[in-house]
């Protein structure tokens, strides 16, 4: 199947605008809950455009409504057997979705 490029460089052009915005955030200011926000959202942009690669669309698919990385990261899973989020750190989806939790919704 051929890959959709188009779709997928604008999710990333979007992960990579978060990040250097996350990055000139924090040089500015250090406020810490406001970058980890912005890299969450960079992360998550990065997930879904590798889906996009892959010929899944992201905006009409309603299991990848979402912002949890831990479901985001589950359904990389399915396309990339190399995705192994968290094996060479020992952060597992559990501890991953508690710290999300924490600064985003507090």
């Amino acid at each position: 199947m051929r890959k959709n490029k188009a779709a997928a460089e604008i999710w990333f052009k979007k992960a990579k605008d978060h990040l250097a915005f996350a990055r000139a955030g924090w040089k500015e200011s250090k406020i810490v809950s406001d970058t980890c926000v912005l890299c969450q959202q960079a992360v998550e942009k990065a997930f879904k455009s590798l889906l996009e690669l892959e010929n899944i669309n992201v905006g009409k698919t309603l299991a990848l409504k979402t912002h949890r990385l831990a479901d985001i990261i589950e359904e990389c899973k399915k396309y990339y057997q190399g995705f192994n989020y968290g094996k060479k750190s020992g952060l597992n989806s559990g501890i991953l979705l508690d710290f999300e939790a924490g600064i985003i919704y507090r």
